[in-house]
């Protein structure tokens, strides 16, 4: 009996794992965007974006240590805040690549691609907190020389 139990606890526990587990395989999820090559895009946190033919995929996984000046605001710095990307092409393994909206890097090299951010969106305004799901990122991809 106590060897069933651990038996069922040890595959319930893999079957978990493997549902925490980055898949690269976007062809059939409903928050992945078709975008073009040398043409801005917009993500939200949690979608997948699928740029071009070659099988170039970018995740939009959050936005971290928003510090941007609010609009109504007048601050001595203009802040920044990280936009949290992971790449892969060809079903290779996630590769971070944060970009930033005020220092550098404002883009990411990933193999022949360059990762642009062209904006954060909604920009802070001191009496609206932004909730994490209602960021926008612009973004453009384009080929590295």
């Amino acid at each position: 009996m106590r060897i069933g139990i651990l038996t069922l606890t040890a595959a319930a526990l893999a079957a978990l794992a493997a549902c925490n587990g980055t898949t690269t395989d976007a062809s059939n999820r409903s928050d992945t965007v078709q975008a073009a090559m040398d043409a801005p895009f917009r993500l939200r946190p949690g979608e997948i974006a699928r740029i071009g033919t070659d099988g170039l995929m970018i995740a939009f996984r959050r936005v971290d240590g928003d510090s941007r000046c609010p609009s109504d605001v007048t601050c001595v710095w203009s802040g920044d805040a990280t936009v949290v990307l992971d790449v892969t092409v060809a079903r290779a393994a996630w590769t971070a690549a944060p970009v930033h909206t005020h220092v550098e890097p404002r883009a990411a090299d990933y193999r022949d691609y360059r990762i642009t951010l062209v904006e954060l969106s909604p920009y802070p305004v001191s009496t609206r907190p932004i909730a994490p799901g209602d960021y926008i990122a612009m973004l453009e991809v384009t080929r590295r020389p």
